[in-house]
């Protein structure tokens, strides 16, 4: 299994993320996702900040790459006071209330077999799915082409329940935005961020 590769010898590698971790992503600028996340954010090179996040020390505002800004953290690292957005999604609206637009979310944790899709706008969630330990947390809205898609690709035996997998969240992600894990192939590394360390 891939992990986030950071080698400070090679500035353009260890860009990518999208596994054993959770992220936002909207097009807006760093400074109001950090702000619509409830973090305050000090710069650093993309690489360090990304390692650092995924590594459970806080959270990464990466970009804006293509108008696309990306708050990244370990898996549960969301959360409107005491609760994460996936114990109630309607939490995450007040996060696309705050960009003001359109925002989505992401769980990639083969860990503890927990993966996650969210997108929302201001005032509404319009798709909510959540599971974690065969247990289904959330599956509200409606499935589009791009999750039926993704759901079709791997076909079912009767009376099981489909489970997704981290290359499944990857896909929704490139499907609604952009597929994190490609972004190896950009050369982002030094690209200045923030990095919002654990409080």
């Amino acid at each position: 299994m891939r992990n986030v590769f950071v080698d400070p010898a090679l500035n353009k590698n260890g860009v990518g993320f999208g596994k054993k971790c959770e992220w936002i992503v909207a097009k807006t600028s760093p400074e109001t996702m950090a702000a619509a996340v409830g973090v305050t954010g000090s710069p650093m090179p993309w690489r360090e900040a990304l390692a650092r996040a995924i590594g459970g020390k806080g959270v990464a505002i990466l970009g804006p790459v293509d108008g696309l800004c990306f708050a990244v953290g370990e898996p549960a690292t969301f959360r409107i006071g005491k609760d994460h957005l996936l114990d109630d999604t309607n939490l995450f609206v007040r996060v696309a209330d705050a960009v003001g637009r359109e925002v989505l979310f992401f769980q990639s944790d083969a860990r503890a077999e927990g993966f996650a899709w969210l997108r929302a706008r201001p005032g509404l969630v319009e798709r909510a799915f959540s599971v974690v330990d065969t247990h289904t947390l959330a599956d509200e809205g409606p499935q589009d082409e791009i999750e039926e898609h993704v759901r079709g690709q791997r076909p079912v035996p009767d009376g099981e329940e489909w489970w997704p997998s981290e290359e499944d969240v990857l896909e929704m992600a490139a499907g609604w935005s952009v597929d994190p894990w490609g972004l190896d192939d950009r050369p982002v590394g030094d690209l200045p961020c923030l990095f919002a360390p654990r409080t």
